[in-house]
């Protein structure tokens, strides 16, 4: 029985825990966010995998065109 007592107060304290130091996280990850919406406005590097949160793959650049791909080379 008392085996079963510790367990609930562990349980207790360790969502305690998460829920103190749960507003220490929100801030840094909420600025690194608007950084990476903000850094994904440009086409000089891509941040992401899909230029932006969209995957949208888009890019404005314009060296390259439907007129000289065939050109591009490994």
């Amino acid at each position: 029985m008392e085996t079963l007592n510790m367990g609930k107060f562990v349980n207790s304290v360790s969502v305690a825990a998460l829920m103190a130091l749960a507003p220490l996280a929100l801030p840094s990850a909420a600025l690194a966010n608007d950084k990476l919406l903000e850094m994904s406005k440009s086409d000089d590097n891509w941040l992401m995998p899909g230029k932006n949160y969209d995957s949208d793959n888009y890019s404005g650049l314009t060296q390259i065109n439907d007129k000289n791909v065939k050109n591009l080379k490994v």
